[in-house]
């Protein structure tokens, strides 16, 4: 069984039912895992030129660092676990940009000492809003604050696995045109992969490793955005007219009218590595 709600806490499986999906797992045919048609993944396989690993690690050495930007309103409860399992799972560069929309002292104070004592190489910035501004505000004034090439908006209620920054700027570098990069997680509307029954999310991205699964390309979803800078500057940030939900969408859109068709950005979905929401 996956880790399930009774209204007010989550139970996790017992070490007894995660042992029994493990071996059921392993017992799996590959083609189980199948989530395209043969000919449709056969086309999106002919569209994707293999790199050596060679030439991912030089193209990692010359990208830059990662600006990340975390809004965040309360709920002091999934915070901590977000922040302390990003920096203890990083190992790509980064610039981790904090902004507090406005959250209440307890939380205010927690993310003060926080940022001064966490153990991370990372430069670790904290913004606070007087007012809420909401998540595209939030977003957008913590993005202006930084000056690496990629930007990655991530939720405070994600916990990251182990190399999944180096993950998703290896996926944007794979092909020039690429804009904008989303991963795969449990809970969400577009690019959802519902939990396996005995499965924990590290189990879950250790499947998604091993299989490699191939997707679509999709609309992406906000939970963790991952775009080159170049893009936000061409068609600008998100629009703060969307009070909640939305906003990402409306980039991508943007996005995609302000390309050239032939020459233009293309959008990687990355399906590697699992993110989870708590």
């Amino acid at each position: 069984m996956p880790f399930q709600s009774d209204g007010k806490h989550w139970v996790p499986p017992t070490d007894e039912e995660v042992e029994a999906n493990r071996a059921r797992v392993e017992d799996i045919k590959e083609e189980d895992y199948a989530l395209l048609p043969d000919d449709l993944a056969e086309k999106i396989a002919q569209t994707i030129e293999p790199t050596s690993l060679v030439a991912d690690f030089q193209a990692l050495q010359k990208a830059g660092p990662v600006d990340i930007v975390i809004p965040i309103h309360n709920g002091m409860h999934i915070v901590q676990d977000c922040l302390n399992t990003l920096v203890e799972r990083t190992k790509y560069p980064l610039n981790l940009i904090l902004v507090d929309d406005a959250s209440d002292e307890y939380t205010s104070n927690w993310l003060n000492k926080w940022a001064d004592i966490a153990p991370s190489d990372a430069t670790i910035t904290l913004i606070t809003n007087k007012k809420n501004r909401g998540f595209a505000g939030t977003c957008n004034r913590g993005a202006q604050h930084g000056t690496s090439p990629f930007v990655c908006f991530l939720n405070s209620d994600v916990i990251v696995t182990e190399g999944w920054l180096t993950k998703m700027v290896r996926a944007c570098l794979s092909d020039d045109r690429n804009a904008i990069v989303n991963p795969a997680t449990n809970n969400t509307a577009m690019v959802g992969v519902p939990m396996r029954n005995g499965m924990s999310y590290l189990d879950m991205n250790s499947m998604l490793e091993r299989r490699k699964p191939q997707y679509p390309v999709i609309m992406p979803t906000g939970f963790c955005f991952f775009v080159r800078r170049k893009v936000l500057e061409q068609v600008g940030m998100f629009d703060e007219a969307f009070v909640s939900y939305g906003e990402e969408s409306d980039l991508w859109m943007r996005a995609l009218k302000c390309i050239d068709p032939d020459t233009g950005f293309l959008i990687q979905f990355s399906n590697e590595f699992m993110n989870v929401f708590i």
